[in-house]
């Protein structure tokens, strides 16, 4: 699992939970210490902690950039709709085809469409 996050951001969220005085009194200052230095090991490698409420900001505001990317048609994408069997290639409106795709598709008889908010996403 680290090789598989290693350079990626993490957020963890979590909701503050209040100790009882009963923990409060069992709890050594050396475990204390330890956890601390747990998190701050944690924050430098890129995992970031907080309420579940600045999660959602964050999680809202990644998702907004995502949909305002242009996808990028490729002509490996056009060989592969080609491979499929299929004669056409539906892509959102905003999409950047590069000249290599268009030739690619004219080669092999591949329709590129942009396709409408209502219709389903049947390639790319």
């Amino acid at each position: 699992m680290q090789l598989a996050l290693e350079g990626k951001e993490v957020l963890l969220g979590h909701d503050i939970i209040q100790q009882s005085r009963r923990m409060m009194l069992w709890q050594r200052p050396s475990i204390e210490k330890k956890a601390q230095s747990y998190v701050k090991e944690l924050r430098k490698a890129g995992i970031h902690f907080c309420s579940m409420k600045q999660a959602l900001k964050v999680i809202s505001a990644r998702i907004k950039v995502a949909y305002d990317r242009k996808p990028l048609v490729l002509a490996k994408h056009v060989e592969e709709v080609a491979k499929s069997g299929k004669q056409a290639i539906f892509v959102p409106k905003n999409s950047i085809i590069t000249p290599m795709a268009k030739d690619v598709a004219r080669e092999l008889h591949i329709v590129i469409k942009e396709k409408n908010d209502e219709e389903k996403r049947d390639d790319l």
